[in-house]
């Protein structure tokens, strides 16, 4: 009769491993805490909170909308770790056949709801938030582009380089607080 639950003590090179291959999973979280709550906090340093609230319906909404890119490391992930144990270069497909191909549906595709996303916004909020809408509107133009560093985190895990997510991470929070440092005081 076959156990459906055990536990197997791991040994010390699983261990190792494991922490040597995930280390950067925290860093890069408090990087993009850091991006989240940082760009807060320069609002509120210049504007009430009022405009705070405006600007943080707006970016939540913009962040949902986002995280449906998540869905797609879910679906690629595994089919790419299939493909990779059957030939050496399923991780140059993925990256030149397999990303650009995605990018160009996804934009399409989310254009499509961009487009019905403001008057949306306004009937799930309610008329309070109509000055938010502006706000959401500049927000939805990064939209379209957001697919690709889901896309190239699936390449990454794939080859086990979860640091180089972490210095992108870095890097792009540098340059999302360095550009709310300059527009933010100008607003």
């Amino acid at each position: 009769q076959a156990q459906l639950f055990f536990w197997r003590t791991p040994d010390q090179t699983d261990i190792k491993r494991h922490l040597r291959y995930g280390w950067s999973l925290l860093p890069t979280f408090l990087v993009g805490y850091v991006t989240m709550w940082g760009n807060y906090s320069i609002l509120q340093a210049y504007h009430s909170s009022r405009e705070v609230g405006l600007f943080g319906a707006a970016y939540q909404s913009m962040l949902g909308i986002i995280s449906l890119n998540g869905i797609l490391i879910t679906i690629l992930l595994p089919r790419l770790i299939a493909k990779n144990t059957e030939s050496k270069d399923a991780s140059r497909n993925f990256f030149n056949d397999i990303v650009p191909t995605l990018f160009c549906l996804w934009s399409l595709a989310i254009i499509a709801l961009i487009a019905i996303i403001p008057s949306v916004f306004i009937v799930l909020f309610g008329k309070q938030f109509a000055d938010s809408q502006s706000m959401l509107t500049i927000l939805l133009a990064v939209i379209p582009t957001s697919i690709l560093p889901h896309a190239y985190t699936v390449l990454l895990n794939i080859q086990q380089r979860l640091g180089s997510e972490f210095l992108y991470s870095f890097v792009g929070m540098l340059v999302s607080l360095t550009v709310s440092l300059s527009l933010i005081p100008l607003m």
